[in-house]
């Protein structure tokens, strides 16, 4: 009735998919003007024209549902404009109001977590994931929080707890995922949380295989990226600590606890006379006139003699 040259269509779950594609790719060339959809429209589409979104009793929607209709909206260079229709107050529950107010408390860039934490405080989900026992867990990431927690699991269960070491491995290397390889910054991001999490060659196969099926062959820097990966999980496996390139030397420091033998560095320093020198707890290897590439590539060489004449053997290869 307000805006009868309006041009409308309907879209729902039920429907035929050849019709509600139909209906949607309509919507999203701009040839329907306003849709009328259950809550299906917040499964993840993309329509950057979509700027205003009417919910009508988002009393009756949970937290999560209501955020990710409201993020349907503002996905272009439009402001968007989200409205979610209630009845009085005195109808809704707490639990409703709640959730409407951590919704409008919660508009800002990256407010999701918070959002998923009150709404497991709003819904109840016991003490493990609650502020009681996970306290600021925002304050320390949700990755950090998972792996303290099983730490204290496994010492409650009496295991063996050892302490996993981290190498620093700095070889002064373009290693990223360019901005012109992969346009989307949330994607980016996500592709670095998922190589950070690297635990065996496999995934870096896998994770190699994905990326050219969706974005074409990896650039240079992004072959570094996961060079330098690989070498970081030999490097665990060794027990490396510190791995750095200063002024054509690159120093490898290692644990205390380490598998790698006095002998195998000898065969290091037979293999590569006159580049290799001993140090109290590594070595330093000269790496003259070197690019990059070939720094990595060699460090890559060194690493996997050391693995393959480990004593111990820690299961990050195949």
């Amino acid at each position: 009735m307000l805006v009868p040259e309006a041009r409308l269509a309907v879209a729902h779950g039920q429907m035929p998919e050849k019709e509600l594609e139909d209906i949607m790719h309509r919507f999203f060339e701009g040839n329907v003007d306003i849709l009328v959809s259950t809550s299906i429209i917040g499964s993840g589409l993309d329509i950057t024209r979509a700027n205003t979104i009417i919910v009508n009793r988002a009393d009756k929607m949970g937290l999560a549902d209501l955020y990710q209709l409201r993020g349907r909206v503002g996905r272009g260079n439009l402001r968007g404009y989200a409205f979610c229709i209630v009845p009085g107050e005195s109808i809704m529950s707490d639990e409703a109001k709640k959730r409407l107010q951590a919704l409008q408390e919660m508009s800002y860039l990256g407010a999701g977590f918070r959002l998923a934490l009150r709404d497991l405080e709003i819904r109840g989900a016991g003490n493990i994931f609650g502020p009681e026992q996970s306290g600021h867990i925002h304050e320390i990431g949700f990755d950090l929080y998972i792996e303290m927690l099983e730490k204290a699991v496994a010492e409650m269960r009496g295991e063996e707890i050892t302490a996993e070491i981290e190498p620093v491995i700095d070889l002064s290397i373009s290693a990223f995922i360019p901005e012109s390889y992969v346009e989307d910054v949330m994607v980016r991001m996500s592709f670095y949380r998922r190589i950070s999490s690297f635990k065996a060659d496999r995934d870096i196969e896998d994770f190699v295989s994905e990326l050219r099926d969706r974005f074409g062959p990896l650039p240079r820097e992004v072959q570094n990226l996961l060079g330098v990966m690989k070498l970081k999980l030999l490097a665990k496996g060794l027990l490396v600590t510190k791995m750095r390139n200063v002024k054509d030397r690159v120093t490898v420091i290692f644990s205390p606890d380490t598998p790698v033998q006095p002998r195998q560095i000898g065969e290091l320093h037979q293999t590569r006379e006159g580049r290799l020198k001993y140090l109290a707890d590594g070595f330093e290897i000269r790496v003259d006139g070197s690019g990059g590439e070939e720094i990595l590539g060699d460090m890559l060489s060194v690493m996997d003699e050391l693995y393959a004449g480990r004593e111990a053997s820690p299961s990050i290869l195949p």
